[in-house]
This record gives C-alpha cells, sequence and structure tokens, in this order.
C-alpha cells in the first residue's frame, strides 16, 4: 500500500507524471500509439558520466557509438538539443502557504484492513544550507516518531518520518500504514506527535543538538562503500547539473556553523508557520466511519491554527489551477554554464 500511495503523490507534485490510475484511463488505441512511435526518438539531449579505470580518450570514445547509433536514426532525424529549453521542463507544485490539501483513494480490496497516509510538508527552494536543516530535522525527529507512533501508538509497522527534497525544493513527512484507524485518525496523530515535539524542541539543549549535528557529520564522513555509490553520487550532480563533486567536504564544514536557534526556526517554520502540506489517503472499507469522525476533528485543529484544510477531487484540475517551482535542474544548468 505504502508504494501505491507513494506513486500517487509523485503523479501530485510534478508537471506531466501521471500516476496508474490516470494512465489507465487514458484513451490510447493501437493506431494512436503507431502514430505516436513514429515520433519517439526523434529528438533528445545525452549527459555523460563515466566512472572507472579508463583513460579521457577512452571514456569520450564510448559515447561516440551511440550518439552516431542515435543520429542516424530515420536517416538522421534524431538532433543533439544544445539547449535546455529545448527539453520539457519537470515543475514540482509550488503549495499554497497556511494550505493542507487532502486526495483521497479508496482501497478496493475489502480485505486488506489498512488504511495508509503519506503527510508530506513542503518548504523551499534548496540551498546547500537549508538542505543541512532540512536533514537535520528528519534525523532529529527519526527516533522519536519510531518510539511515538511505531512502538508506543503500535500504529503499524510501517509507522516513520522521511526526508525528500523533490527536484532541489526541501521536503518530507511521514508516513504510516495501519489498521488501527482511517488516513484521518493517522493525520491526528501525526498531528500531536508534532505538537509534543514542538514544545520539546523549546527545551532543546545545545549536547542534543550537537548530537544530532555529530551523527550526520558521521554519516557523510563515510567513503563511498563501492563504485556503485559514488557514480550515484556524483552522477547526481550531473542530473542536478549542480557540479558539486566535493559536496561532502562542504556540507561537513558547513554543519559546523549551524547553530541550535536556527535549527528551531527551521523547524517551527517548516511545521507550524505557514505550513505547505499534502495528504495522500488510502482509505479502507473499513474505516469510513472512522474517517468521517476524525476528519471533523482535524478540520477544527486546522481552522484552529489557520490553516485550510481542502479535499482534491481531481489530480487534473489540482494540477492545472496550481503554481509551480521553476524547473530547478534546468535553471542550474544555465547558471552553471555562464560560469
Amino acid at each position: 500500500m505504502h508504494s501505491i500511495i507513494g506513486s500517487l503523490t509523485y503523479g501530485l507534485v510534478f508537471n506531466y507524471v501521471y500516476n496508474p490510475q490516470q494512465l489507465l484511463k487514458a484513451d490510447l488505441d493501437f493506431a494512436t500509439f503507431l502514430k505516436m512511435s513514429e515520433k519517439n526518438l526523434t529528438s533528445g539531449k545525452f549527459e555523460w558520466y563515466i566512472t572507472g579505470n579508463l583513460t579521457p580518450d577512452e571514456a569520450i570514445s564510448m559515447t561516440e557509438k551511440p550518439e552516431k547509433v542515435f543520429k542516424n536514426i530515420e536517416g538522421g532525424k534524431f538532433q543533439m538539443l544544445q539547449h535546455n529549453n529545448e527539453l520539457v521542463h519537470i515543475q514540482p507544485v509550488d503549495l499554497e502557504k497556511n494550505t493542507t490539501f487532502n486526495y483521497v483513494l479508496h482501497g478496493h480490496d475489502k480485505d486488506n484492513v489498512n488504511s495508509c497516509i503519506l503527510s508530506y510538508f513542503q518548504k523551499d527552494e534548496e540551498t546547500m544550507r537549508s538542505k543541512l536543516l532540512n536533514e537535520l530535522i528528519f534525523q532529529y525527529l527519526q527516533e522519536p516518531a519510531f518510539n511515538q507512533l511505531r512502538t508506543k501508538e503500535q500504529l503499524g509497522y510501517i509507522a516513520s518520518g522521511f526526508n525528500v527534497p523533490t527536484r532541489l525544493v526541501n521536503g518530507g513527512g511521514f508516513i504510516i500504514q495501519s489498521d488501527a484507524g482511517s488516513p484521518e485518525f493517522l493525520i491526528h496523530r501525526i498531528d500531536s506527535f508534532l505538537e509534543t515535539q514542538k514544545q520539546k524542541i523549546a527545551d532543546l539543549t545545545d549536547e542534543e543538538f550537537s548530537t544530532n549535528v555529530t551523527s550526520i557529520q558521521s554519516n557523510k564522513l563515510q567513503k563511498d562503500r563501492n563504485l556503485r555509490s559514488e557514480t550515484a553520487r556524483l552522477g547526481y550532480e550531473i542530473m542536478t547539473h549542480q557540479y558539486e563533486f566535493d559536496r561532502k567536504t562542504k556540507e561537513i564544514e558547513m554543519l559546523s556553523t549551524l547553530n541550535k536557534k536556527e535549527f528551531i526556526n527551521y523547524f517551527l517554520s517548516f511545521f507550524f508557520d505557514q505550513p505547505k502540506r499534502l495528504n495522500v489517503h488510502l482509505l479502507a472499507s473499513q474505516h469510513l466511519d472512522n474517517q468521517q469522525e476524525f476528519k471533523k476533528v482535524n478540520d477544527e485543529f486546522s481552522k484552529a491554527n489557520g490553516v485550510n484544510n481542502m479535499y482534491i477531487d481531481s489530480i487534473d484540475a489540482f494540477k492545472a489551477t496550481a503554481d509551480y517551482f521553476p524547473d530547478l535542474y534546468k535553471i542550474n544548468e544555465s547558471f552553471k554554464a555562464k560560469m
């Protein structure tokens, strides 16, 4: 269930991205498919990152053969595009401040007694400093979230927080799969947990803050386990057009400059000060009454905190009226090209 809800969330927060339910409804016959296939692979752009025991000339020669093959497709129709504005821009939805959007999907398997909630909080465009603060927040919340939501309340085997940037936009949240109650009930438990952490973080000691910083520094000091992990880490810099190949060193140094007040302010702004939130519900049929009961509770809680609680009826309509961040991968490409 958590994998289904993940694909739903991905389809909600990006333009030109569709979840399986939307794709199954697409009106596509074989004749249309053949017509579309004629245009497939007629243009594109290669970006190479090669790691291994090769000379520069050997690495370059590896790129020449596939480029030649693609250029010769359909009599040379394939074009090697040189400018980022010639390619599709993938943009994340810029959620409204002081607003919680809810999308509810009803489960079709009546024998499955589990409901699931993915509660995603969005922040701003990523900088190296804000990225580290975002990591630090979920490092801090990891243990108490596990202890409270899974161990003490026993909501389910899957009950955890996650730090997930979306194309260089900071964000993260919580996912719970549970037979204990509906998605609205699980939202209520997440909100209660965050309210408790809000009180605790106000009393955060310097030692507790330092421990969390040191934990992240230790993780970043670890060497790549193998060539594959090194390739993934450095390949990410190519894909996002950031080219910070010494990122680990820079981040370790920057972590030492973060302070407790900055951390607390980020936490409060992320979850409480004009929050931007998306809840994706997967509702089991056994929890219909419970869903309605806790919807009223959550609506009242949101209203008391000045947050507009909205429900999405149509993904297409939601994305058609939404604001979007720019495609930060492409912006970084343009910026670096000028340096």
